[in-house]
């Protein structure tokens, strides 16, 4: 038996999050002097403590600042020709998590805009909020409505957010996405597609090749031990129902691990009256 049908076996039986518990305990051990060294290298600055860190991301301080900074430098290239110049803008981090994309965002999109995060989880969020410069950052509950008012915002992200969801909550979160942007916002939204074939279990793949999104639950949703898969042919569907698609940029295969694949959509500045 190899180590991903241990870990099936594991997942069956509801043990995946002790499983993850230990990774957690080892990976805070082998990555504990490189990540003593960058935090004493930028003291004065906030960062998560470590299972926060690990549970949103990964245990390593430094890729946590590196590629927070890169990932907010990559939406605004990607989103700047479709957002409104100019003018001062309402940003959401959907998912923001300990801040690792938000942090960065009035040093990448500059001042004069109005930065929000929201999350789910308590102890996240009471984190977040205790850093002032991290933008405003809300607790949303796991299922809508979040708190926020009709028609809130320019430019909605969620970076693998929709890939740690179980269906139903998909559609619902689609629809309050939809809610809660401005007609003509903009949404920024990642999905593991098809360069995640090699992570799947061969009945996975058999689904996902069907054009059937693959959720890998028993465990917490919402966690990082619950997994969802999308072939590009269902998440178009999924999105344009809703959204006008102006852009899909398939997921590859790198060095460092795999792109989710990203979808920029915009609410349509009229509503869609549905066919009868």
């Amino acid at each position: 038996m190899n180590t991903r049908e241990i870990l099936a076996v594991l997942r069956s039986a509801g043990l995946i999050q002790i499983v993850d518990n230990l990774r957690f305990v080892w990976e805070y051990i082998l990555r504990y002097p490189s990540n003593r060294l960058f935090l004493s290298s930028r003291r004065g600055e906030a960062f998560p403590p470590a299972y926060m860190l690990y549970e949103a991301f990964r245990m390593d301080y430094r890729k946590y600042w590196e590629s927070g900074r890169a990932a907010a430098q990559w939406i605004q290239s990607v989103t700047a020709d479709d957002l409104p110049a100019g003018e001062p803008l309402q940003i959401l981090d959907w998912g923001c998590g300990p801040a690792r994309v938000l942090r960065h965002l009035p040093a990448i999109f500059g001042e004069g805009h109005e930065f929000h995060g929201t999350d789910y989880n308590p102890a996240t969020v009471a984190w977040c909020q205790k850093q002032p410069t991290f933008g405003k950052v809300t607790l949303s509950p796991s299922y809508p409505p979040s708190p926020y008012p009709e028609a809130s915002f320019d430019l909605i992200y969620g970076i693998s957010v929709f890939t740690h969801l179980p269906e139903n909550a998909h559609y619902r979160w689609r629809d309050e996405l939809l809610r809660i942007a401005k007609p003509g916002g903009l949404l920024f939204l990642t999905t593991q597609g098809p360069a995640f074939l090699e992570k799947m279990y061969a009945s996975e793949q058999q689904l996902f090749r069907q054009g059937k999104p693959v959720f890998r639950g028993n465990t917490q949703e919402g966690h990082r031990t619950f997994s969802a898969f999308h072939p590009a042919s269902w998440a178009r569907i999924f999105f344009g129902g809703s959204f006008e698609i102006l852009a899909y940029l398939p997921g590859e295969k790198k060095q460092w691990g795999i792109e989710q694949d990203v979808w920029l959509v915009r609410k349509p500045r009229v509503p869609v009256t549905p066919p009868s």
